[in-house]
């Protein structure tokens, strides 16, 4: 699933004009925050001039990922 989730990540960068898009998803510290985290929007936001959030929200609108919950959550401190 995981690398599923990386490589239609990266189609969809690289069909918004992503030259090489840069894709990791991480195990996040807290388990309730779900199975993976990302940054990836923070990382292409700049490049393709849209706001990181807004970037997010495309991207998993735009993914395929069937019976699987995604979801796009502002940054917040947790400690």
């Amino acid at each position: 699933m995981k690398e599923k989730l990386e490589n239609d990540i990266k189609s969809v960068l690289e069909e918004l004009g992503v030259e090489n898009p840069k894709v990791s998803l991480d195990y996040p510290v807290h388990v309730e925050m779900g199975d993976f985290t990302s940054n990836v929007a923070m990382v292409h936001s700049k490049e393709l001039g849209k706001n990181p959030f807004d970037l997010a929200e495309e991207i998993k609108t735009k993914i395929n990922m069937d019976g699987v919950k995604v979801e796009v959550v502002k940054p917040c401190l947790l400690y």
